[in-house]
């Protein structure tokens, strides 16, 4: 960060928000929330703080992302079953399931031009980066093995991405043709290390990961196909010993850093009208 940094809490409370992603013009923040008692989307207007419900399904709705035209949403839905890719209207109207995976399609991201949609699948069978055209047609395995969380660089060249699992290890291909550039970036390999970001130049790579005391935030490094930048990157946010940074998201351009962050709240609750519980004895006046 820097002196001209600020930070302000966009939502607060015992929900747990997070995956929050950009429209394309910045005005609002598309994120996953159990606000309504189960996992959905919503999306908050960052010019006044409205809220509005995306999805109500009695499946599990998450890790949302929008088309670089503004006028879609895509995010990975359990509603058939298991998680598959699926898209909707910026509204919510018209889903309708795009992937076809048979077992979990998770964390989509897209192509600036449009044509292609970027994800990640876990069958064993087939596991690997995918992309698929948004009609459905013409679904390829980009990078073959355990993956997760897929980002697609501005210009459409490059897919970051981590191992599916511990120790984590952010890895960039080059999406044409899946070769994986010969220099991941090696994290201290905690779960939640390693979700990628590009920045919207495409020449700046951002991910979390946690620091020498064990303390999670966001890290940016400068990105080049020939170069390993390791020895630059630098702290940008988070790293708060009393929240852990979770997931975040850059805005379109490349001012403002959305994070979610994890609270541990302790809550009071009185309880009346239940057997076995007496109700407070009020004093007459």
């Amino acid at each position: 960060g820097t002196a001209s940094t600020t930070n302000r809490w966009l939502t607060r409370g015992n929900s747990i928000d997070r995956q929050p992603t950009f429209s394309s013009d910045g005005q609002w923040v598309l994120f996953s929330s159990n606000r309504s008692g189960n996992l959905d989307l919503w999306k908050l207007s960052t010019a006044t703080g409205a809220v509005r419900r995306i999805t109500e399904d009695p499946g599990d709705d998450w890790d949302p992302a929008f088309t670089p035209d503004g006028a879609q949403i895509l995010w990975s839905s359990s509603r058939g079953g298991h998680f598959e890719i699926w898209i909707c209207a910026a509204d919510g109207s018209g889903a309708r399931k795009l992937s076809d995976d048979g077992a979990d399609a998770e964390n989509p991201t897209a192509t600036k031009d449009g044509q292609w949609i970027v994800y990640n699948s876990t069958n064993r069978a087939k596991s690997g980066i995918w992309k698929i055209h948004p009609d459905g047609s013409g679904a390829v395995r980009v990078v073959p093995g355990s993956w997760s969380t897929p980002d697609v660089s501005q210009d459409g060249a490059y897919v970051a991405f981590r191992t599916g699992g511990p120790p984590r290890v952010v890895n960039v291909a080059r999406l044409s043709d899946g070769v994986v550039l010969p220099f991941p970036i090696g994290l201290p390999g905690a779960a939640s290390d390693g979700r990628p970001r590009w920045f919207p130049d495409g020449r700046t790579l951002a991910y979390t990961g946690t620091d020498a005391t064990g303390t999670l935030g966001i890290y940016a490094q400068p990105f080049s196909p020939q170069l390993d930048t390791r020895a630059i990157r630098r702290a940008i946010a988070g790293f708060s010993r009393d929240s852990a940074t979770e997931s975040f998201a850059i805005s379109p351009d490349g001012t403002r850093l959305v994070y979610s962050a994890v609270e541990h709240i302790d809550t009071l609750m009185l309880a009346e009208g239940l057997p076995g519980i007496e109700p407070p004895r009020r004093r007459a006046h």
